[in-house]
């Protein structure tokens, strides 16, 4: 028999034997023992031919059935895979309660047989739940199944796993370091050819997505053009859509404005085209903010009122992306000296940070800090230090870096207006912060160039 046959039989085995009532050691004799049992179940294929004729004969399995077993089982297969994808479906398009639901009355041997991917939809269910805690665990179990069983490698639920432990890592504890380091793991544990090629485009550019909120621009950059090469194989608009919003981005750091401006209009098409308001939202944000640089502020305000138009087309958990925009527009407000209209919107947005859908941490931390700003333009200074006094905590408990040394300075300004004592404190720590940066940014120098040199 090759070795296809003595998977599929194995299979058959168990599933005969289950039906039975059976267990390994009510199989054994002095011909066969329990692990030999449980080899030829496996599929192995340096078992004794003799000793599968054997279990056969046990179990009351005539081996020229096999033929028409192995048909019999497929079909089998065939169907219970055909009702996991609808189960899958049902998660996407309807709710995760209704996909829990359905994964509750599977049957005993479908739990058994498609157990890693069921782990993987109940993950997923919680997730879409924002029950972070239990998606965690559902994740992980499936990644232990998954290197427990060498012929699910290709099945990418490993690295599909890890794609959403990273975004639990960032979105619920705001850890970019711990997501960018499970995006690389989901990266390195996917098999090309294998199931979910999209999973590995996700990562991609989420770890794109990382890297900008790291200010580390360039090897932000070097993925997007990887991504660029393969844009006719993405089936994702999610993944295309992030793309567009990504190097627009990337580009409005980096002051060319006229190209990011074209990046993230192509992007408003895509999602207006397809109907995805929550992506338009984020890009008409994008936009205003681009238009803010090149000081259109007409066009600015333009843009933000039209995200802030598509409130009631997202969905109560996607709200948390209004904290952005409106933070936007506040400080639009505060260069134009509309302080009033400006901590309106601000006031807006700490009430949706406050919520329990508003997981995105470095958005929550961005309109602490404009709220400090607008404090500060009023000249009310002690109000100022005690919202940058907030953020400074946030950015410090999240390891927002590139965010701290923006906060300190501009905590400095109140302090020293206001607690001299404190000012010189706050010195210190800005001192101490530009020390421990140069030896980290030295230390990533080293890991990039290593990295490079194995390439």
């Amino acid at each position: 028999m090759k070795d296809l046959d003595f998977i599929q039989l194995g299979k058959i085995l168990r599933r005969k034997r289950k039906e039975q009532g059976l267990r390994l050691e009510d199989l054994a004799d002095d011909q066969i023992s329990p692990s030999t049992i449980s080899s030829i179940e496996r599929g192995r294929s340096n078992v004794n031919e003799e000793k599968v004729k054997h279990l056969c004969g046990k179990l009351q399995i005539d081996m020229m059935q096999f033929p028409d077993l192995i048909q019999e089982e497929k079909q089998r297969l065939e169907k219970k895979t055909k009702q996991i994808n609808c189960i899958e479906t049902a998660i996407d398009l309807i709710s995760p309660d209704k996909g829990l639901e359905k994964l509750r009355q599977l049957d005993a041997d479908t739990t058994e047989r498609f157990a890693a991917t069921i782990e993987y939809l109940k993950a997923r269910c919680y997730f879409h739940k924002q029950n972070y805690t239990k998606a965690q665990n559902h994740f992980w179990e499936t990644i232990r199944i998954v290197d427990e069983t060498p012929e699910l490698v290709k099945t990418n639920l490993k690295a599909a796993s890890l794609r959403d432990l990273a975004r639990i890592t960032f979105y619920d504890k705001g850890d970019l370091w711990q997501a960018l380091k499970y995006t690389d793991e989901g990266i390195k544990a996917f098999v090309e050819k294998g199931d979910r090629p999209v999973i590995y485009y996700y990562l991609l550019v989420n770890k794109a997505m990382y890297l900008d909120k790291m200010k580390r621009n360039e090897e932000a950059i070097e993925i997007l053009k990887e991504l660029w090469k393969n844009l006719h194989q993405i089936t994702s608009l999610k993944v295309i859509i992030n793309m567009f919003e990504l190097r627009a981005s990337l580009l409005n750091d980096s002051q060319m404005y006229k190209e990011a401006m074209e990046y993230a209009m192509m992007g408003i098409m895509i999602a207006r085209e397809n109907k995805i308001p929550d992506r338009a939202l984020e890009l008409l944000t994008l936009l205003g903010e681009i238009h803010m640089n090149i000081q259109d502020l007409e066009t600015a305000e333009n843009c933000f009122l039209m995200a802030v138009e598509l409130k009631n087309r997202i969905k109560k958990h996607q709200q948390y992306l209004l904290i952005t925009t409106y933070t936007k527009i506040a400080r639009l407000h505060i260069k134009q000296k509309r302080y009033k209209e400006a901590k309106k919107f601000l006031d807006e947005a700490i009430t949706i940070s406050k919520t329990k859908e508003a997981v995105d941490s470095l958005r929550n931390n961005e309109v602490l800090t404009a709220m400090g700003d607008y404090f500060l333009a009023i000249r009310e200074h002690s109000e100022a230090a005690v919202w940058y006094k907030q953020s400074r905590k946030m950015a410090e408990e999240h390891g927002y870096c590139p965010l701290l040394k923006e906060i300190l300075l501009k905590l400095l300004k109140c302090l020293e207006q206001t607690d001299q004592e404190e000012f010189q404190k706050c010195t210190f720590d800005l001192y101490r912060f530009e020390i421990e940066a140069e030896k980290h940014k030295e230390k990533l120098k080293n890991e990039i160039k290593m990295k490079n040199e194995l390439v």
